[in-house]
């Protein structure tokens, strides 16, 4: 099943990512449009790869350099990663990173999986089977345990109108929008967490929207836009108003809001 193969996947690269995380020393290096990338990331991307090869699939992931869109407009069905996702978070030993892994069929992601490693929690999602919050995930993860041992979300409603926003990535298309939902609701608070770990939040039920009004690059959310979407939220172009499209020409993610139903 390959729902069972990115939980493996995730749940392996992210022990050896823990591993790194405790380290005192860590290498840093930096891409072209200078965002870090540590070890731990290209460990993790390796084991990912590693545990996917079985499927068959093609893979595109942040660390690896993906064919032309000339090659990838055919695919029907891919893999999309990013190992770790909060790579800021990882290095200022803030806890709030994860791993992602998401199917993508027909240019939208069908399959999420999200692992915290610190935390040992595993958020996943079939399209059209729900979305789920996995504890004690590397206990419980083989394949005959997974969801017997999980919680389907949402799993409760806030009391204040929660607002989700980056840590790492503030933007003053969003700081608007506070503004204007501020006049709307009046016991509106903001929970500021990194990663995508904001999606996970707002699945489970923790916050009531996530506006990301700046382009992102596709690996950084395609897992995330699974489990929200499977969880009953819905998901939309801020201006538009349609529903996003994966495997653009340039592998980036438009403008999107997250909100629960």
């Amino acid at each position: 099943m390959l729902l069972h193969i990115a939980i493996q996947a995730a749940i392996a690269s992210g022990k050896a990512v823990l591993d790194l995380y405790q380290k005192h020393d860590i290498h840093i290096a930096y891409k072209a449009d200078e965002s870090p990338v540590t070890e731990a990331d290209m460990a993790a991307n390796e084991i990912i790869k590693k545990h996917l090869l079985p499927s068959q699939l093609p893979i595109v992931s942040e660390e690896t350099t993906a064919p032309p869109y000339a090659v990838r407009q055919s695919w029907e069905k891919y893999w999309m990663i990013d190992p770790i996702d909060g790579t800021k978070e990882f290095i200022n030993k803030t806890d709030d990173f994860t791993i992602n892994i998401a199917l993508v069929e027909q240019n939208y992601p069908v399959i999420g999986v999200i692992y915290l490693p610190v935390f040992d929690v595993l958020y996943f999602s079939l399209q059209n089977k729900g979305a789920y919050k996995l504890e004690r995930a590397s206990v419980y993860s083989r394949e005959a345990d997974v969801f017997s041992y999980s919680q389907s979300l949402p799993l409760q409603k806030t009391e204040n109108y929660t607002v989700l926003i980056s840590r790492s990535h503030p933007d003053t298309a969003t700081d608007r929008l506070i503004q204007d939902l501020k006049s709307i609701y009046d016991n509106l608070t903001l929970l500021a967490r990194g990663s995508s770990l904001k999606f996970c939040l707002l699945a489970e039920g923790l916050a009531d929207i996530y506006p990301r009004l700046m382009p992102l690059n596709e690996w950084d959310v395609a897992a995330g836009i699974a489990i929200a979407d499977a969880s009953g939220a819905k998901i939309y172009h801020p201006d538009t108003k349609a529903p996003l499209t994966f495997n653009t020409p340039n592998l980036m993610a438009a403008p999107f809001i997250v909100e629960r139903g």
